[in-house]
Parts: structure tokens; sequence; C-alpha cells
């Protein structure tokens, strides 16, 4: 049985540590989230130039994160969920 309900896509907030991770999770439809910084610190590269990349796959500046309506975050470093998380998301 196919169902005909259209499925939600999903706000989803990752850091672009491994590129063909990045580009692979990139091929599921949803609304992907990258934060960047200034001098692209390692996780903050947003987008890079290595891959195309779809439209939904996004920049956001690292200080604006918190301003998202989040579904999941992709924690892929010890660095994104003990340090990162902490200066860059809201409590909630």
């Amino acid at each position: 049985m196919t169902s005909t309900t259209p499925k939600r896509r999903l706000n989803i907030l990752i850091w672009h540590i491994h590129g063909s991770y990045l580009n692979t999770l990139a091929r599921i439809e949803h609304n992907w989230y990258l934060p960047v910084r200034p001098g692209k610190p390692e996780g903050y590269g947003g987008r890079g130039p290595t891959f195309d990349l779809p439209d939904y796959m996004r920049e956001v500046p690292f200080d604006e994160v918190r301003n998202l309506d989040l579904d999941l975050i992709i924690y892929q470093t010890p660095k994104n969920y003990f340090e990162d998380a902490e200066e860059i998301l809201s409590a909630k």
C-alpha cells in the first residue's frame, strides 16, 4: 500500500566534517542547515567547494543557529556535542 500523504520535511542541523558523508546525506530531501563561521574552522566551512549539494542544504551563520526550529541535530564529533552545541544552540 502506498501512502498519498505528503511527508513533512525535517529541519536538520549538521556540521560539515566529512564531505562524502555530507554529500550522501544531502540526497535525502529534508531542510539541512550547515553552520558557518568566519575563517571556516573545522565543521564551519558550510557547503564547501567539493560537491554539488542541493539547494535544500543551506548555510546559516553560527550565531543564528539558535533561532532555527530544528527537528534533529547530527553530532559527528565529541566537539560538536560537548563544545559547539553549548555555544550555538538554545536551551530548548
